[in-house]
């Protein structure tokens, strides 16, 4: 099922809630995932994810194809309770309820908490993109911005879950892409396009892209 981070933090109340890579060892299980467009529920040609899991952590590689010269970042939608998700799928009905309201009883069941990937970048002018990214077990993303659904005391926009990131590396992750628009030349513009959720959006944030690894 895909996610979308945005439509889940601009729901309702949320609206107004508004760089180095981590030590994870990447010995271990090695996952690979075809990369989907969000409007067209398509698989992306010459595309793909891959996640590799360890007991340190899990380390994320995407190669893809996106809009020329648009910054980028990943977000990691950690389900670190899979088997609680609704009808036994991970989803986005998992984070809102039908009526658009935080489902904070499920965010709570399945262990929810959605943060940066440490991944972002500037697709080059054919519009190709490398993003790699990781977290450590029990890692908590220090800069603005990077928690989204976390604990309150890890400053997380939406303070409503009971875990900040990974728990347990068999977690089931969803990979989100989002696009901050045309990259902004002011470095500091740049950094939170690349950085922070909905940082610098130029016009517009949109989430464009996604990948599931169960």
């Amino acid at each position: 099922m895909k996610t979308r981070v945005s439509s889940w933090l601009v729901a309702g109340t949320v609206a107004a809630l508004l760089m180095a890579l981590p030590q994870v060892a990447l010995a271990g299980t090695k996952e690979k995932q075809p990369v989907v467009d969000m409007t067209t529920e398509q698989p992306i040609a010459g595309a793909f994810a891959q996640l590799d899991r360890s007991a340190d952590g899990v380390a994320s590689k995407i190669r893809t194809r996106v809009a020329a010269g648009h910054a980028f970042t990943v977000w990691y939608v950690i389900f670190n309770e899979p088997a609680e998700c609704s009808n036994q799928e991970c989803g986005e009905d998992d984070l809102f309820t039908a009526e658009g309201a935080l489902n904070v009883d499920q965010i709570e069941a399945a262990r929810i908490s959605v943060v940066w990937g440490s991944s972002g970048g500037v697709a080059n002018p054919a519009g190709r993109i490398s993003l790699d990214g990781g977290l450590a077990v029990g890692e908590v993303p220090g800069g603005a911005g990077q928690v989204l659904i976390g604990k309150a005391s890890d400053g997380a926009l939406v303070p409503v879950g009971v875990v900040t990131g990974l728990e347990d590396p068999s977690a089931e992750i969803h990979l989100v892409v989002q696009d901050h628009g045309a990259a902004q030349s002011d470095p500091e513009l740049l950094a939170q396009q690349t950085s922070s959720f909905q940082g610098a959006c130029n016009p517009d944030c949109v989430d464009v892209q996604f990948t599931v690894f169960k």
